[in-house]
């Protein structure tokens, strides 16, 4: 994959989902820093949002450093096949808490049903087909969202792209 069009999806099609479609859906208010403070659960609201942003970068960094010749998974790959995916929900999940709005939350179960779907039906067939066996053994191994308690260690090429 050309460096461009890895760049494209590993950051800036996250950001404009984390960043630009909440801000849309709140109507561009960005006056939810002001009732921070008046809800102990909006205040929370900032830790789920850095740990989504740190996953996304990364799950971005490790996806676009790593080696087309590495035989196993890298980064947060080693214990989850879609980080940039669930950073990505994690992040909107907490702006759902900032903000106490709505839209965002559906907006949160139509990303989340997207990217599933994407994940199942286009992203991990494509790898198949790729990668054959080797990448079969990685899905037998790493689950989809919710992260390992320890790292994989299953040979794979080209694990970071998942």
């Amino acid at each position: 994959m050309p460096a461009s069009k890895n760049l494209l999806f590993t950051l800036v099609l996250p950001t404009a989902l984390i960043l630009a479609v909440p801000y849309f859906l709140v109507g561009g208010r960005l006056d939810f820093l002001g009732s921070v403070t008046n809800s102990w659960v909006r205040m929370f609201g900032f830790v789920p949002f850095a740990i989504g942003a740190g996953l996304v970068l990364v799950g971005a960094f490790a996806g676009l450093t790593a080696s087309t010749d590495d035989k196993a998974p890298v980064g947060p790959y080693r214990f989850m096949r879609n980080p940039i995916m669930l950073g990505v929900v994690i992040t909107v999940a907490s702006q759902y808490l900032l903000y106490d709005w709505p839209p965002i939350l559906a907006y949160l179960v139509v990303l989340f049903v997207c990217w599933d779907c994407l994940a199942r039906f286009a992203v991990e067939p494509r790898m198949i087909e790729r990668h054959g066996e080797a990448y079969r053994s990685y899905l037998d191994t790493v689950p989809r969202w919710i992260p390992r308690k320890s790292p994989a260690t299953t040979p794979t090429p080209e694990s970071s792209s998942s």
